[in-house]
């Protein structure tokens, strides 16, 4: 895991292959993580996948393994 300040002083993290989680006051949950191309993330109970400028939502029993 890298993490590091830009030139927009935002702060910047790479390879991040486990997930990072978020989660409100009100117990809503986003968790995000990286592939060797694109991300995974966790919204509202479901999973998505975001590669080469596409959202898809995933579909497969692989995604019920991961715990978050």
């Amino acid at each position: 895991m890298k993490i590091s300040v830009n030139e927009n002083n935002n702060i910047e993290f790479e390879e991040i292959y486990t997930p990072i989680s978020f989660k409100t006051r009100d117990g809503e949950t986003l968790a995000i993580t990286m592939r060797d191309s694109g991300f995974e993330f966790f919204y509202q109970d479901e999973w998505y996948c975001a590669k080469n400028g596409k959202v898809n939502k995933y579909t497969t029993k692989y995604t019920k393994n991961i715990k978050i």
